[in-house]
């Protein structure tokens, strides 16, 4: 349980990265999240909780801006539908898994 509160903890106290923290179900990769923001949190993550192993593949999880760029300026153009893309989510739940291994592992979709 200790570990559960210390993962929370930590979210809610990075408030700055528009993380809405409500419980364990909460998604930490928003679309407001771009993976520069992302790669700066995740790494204090990483450090905080002593995580040894994994890769994150942080482009299939966070959004970057080109991703909105070029989809947005189709649309506006009228050459194709705007469709925000979906990525992966990652949970709090998840997150606290991954610091009770010590290890980065991919959430089930």
């Amino acid at each position: 349980m200790e570990t559960e509160k210390k993962v929370l903890d930590f979210f809610k106290i990075h408030n700055e990265f528009n993380i809405k923290v409500v419980n364990k179900d909460s998604i930490i990769n928003p679309p407001s999240l771009l993976n520069d923001d992302a790669e700066i949190l995740l790494k204090e993550f990483i450090d905080q909780f002593d995580i040894q192993k994994g890769y994150l593949e942080i482009d299939k999880y966070f959004y970057n801006l080109s991703d909105f760029g070029w989809r947005y300026w189709l649309s506006l153009l009228k050459l194709r539908k705007y469709k925000p893309l979906q990525k992966p989510p990652i949970t709090i739940a998840h997150m606290i898994e991954v610091a009770k291994r010590n290890e980065w592992f991919d959430p089930e979709e």
